[in-house]
């Protein structure tokens, strides 16, 4: 499947990957980055993307030979958002403004750090849609 997408001989040559910020309507669960309550970002880790995620884009990468990482969130954390669940619309609070931009920022870094540069970035999936998934209006 990555041949047919990245391999720019043997298939279409794609050259850009967008993934997600926490999980989103593909996940196989729901999940973030943080505990709940973090708003100071101090346990934040992708140690979740680590098992599945980074490395199927790693191989993306390694057949593309480079890819840019364009990156969107669905939903912040639950306890974030008015409706205190990722899942069904909600939006996020503003007490936690800044928590969640530093939560950009730490995702932006943490996936560097694995050798994969985010070159751009949604501040949110479908920002109007209420969803049974994980979305925030």
């Amino acid at each position: 499947m990555l041949t047919a997408y990245y391999d720019k001989n043997r298939g279409i040559g794609y050259t850009v990957v967008r993934t997600h910020i926490n999980s989103c309507d593909f996940s196989s669960d729901t999940y973030t980055f943080l505990a709940d309550g973090d708003k100071d970002l101090k346990k934040f880790n992708i140690d979740h993307d680590r098992k599945f995620r980074i490395p199927l884009i790693k191989q993306a990468q390694a057949i593309a030979g480079k890819v840019t990482l364009f990156v969107s969130p669905w939903s912040p954390p639950a306890w974030m958002k008015s409706n205190n669940n990722m899942l069904e619309g909600g939006s996020l609070l503003p007490a936690y403004y800044q928590s969640w931009a530093n939560y950009y920022i730490k995702f932006i870094q943490a996936y560097e750090k694995e050798g994969m540069p985010v070159w751009g970035l949604t501040v949110q999936n479908e920002p109007m849609a209420t969803q049974k998934w994980e979305s925030c209006v």
